[in-house]
């Protein structure tokens, strides 16, 4: 029995997600493929067991949000007061 290869993209297709999501799965091993040179292909098999292991991590409650301040460019006024002689050369 021959097993039918997937490109990335037709995996991501069948998974509902990007093709980005595909290749970082491949490299951290959540997903199993195939390398045939310089091509990626993955079994659909290994695709109907990734579904089936519901390996979707449940989202967790986001926290709260760091404030960032941002320092405002000083004004024309603040830096001719900064100055000696108030600008003045």
């Amino acid at each position: 029995m021959t097993s039918q290869l997937l490109s990335p993209k037709h995996a991501a297709a069948l998974l509902d997600v990007h093709v980005k999501t595909v290749r970082r799965r491949i490299r951290t091993g959540e997903l199993a493929a195939i390398r045939l040179g310089r091509l990626v292909r993955i079994p659909r098999s290994e695709i109907t067991k990734f579904t089936k292991a519901d390996r979707v991590a449940p989202m967790e409650e986001p926290g709260p949000r760091a404030r960032v301040r941002r320092r405002r460019r000083p004004s024309k006024q603040q830096l001719a007061a900064e100055t000696p002689l108030g600008g003045l050369q």
